[in-house]
């Protein structure tokens, strides 16, 4: 099972977007691309990778995938997944969607 959650934020002093991402017992602060289909973000993976984040809204459906981009190497894909909304929820006051 994988939690997320993230809030996106604009500046319109630097004229940029930023992303909180909390996930999996982890924090952090990124800056966020925005691009006429979606957004991309990455952080560091090491002294000479990096993990980047594409996603895609397109007909309802939220694309994300994850690469792992080290040296001169091609990119290697290390996540994919699309999601759809299932249904309205009262969160927080009524508690979590259940998985389906």
């Amino acid at each position: 099972m994988f939690n997320a959650f993230a809030i996106i934020t604009y500046d319109p002093a630097r004229r940029s977007y930023s992303m909180r991402s909390h996930a999996m017992g982890y924090a952090g602060d990124y800056p966020l691309t925005v691009r006429p289909d979606g957004f991309s973000w990455s952080h560091p993976a090491g002294p000479n990778a990096t993990v980047r984040y594409t996603a895609t809204i397109r007909d309802g459906e939220w694309h994300e995938v994850g690469e792992r981009i080290a040296g001169s190497a091609p990119p290697v894909k290390t996540l994919e997944m699309r999601l759809r909304r299932i249904g309205p929820t009262e969160w927080p006051q009524a508690g979590a969607v259940a998985p389906r």
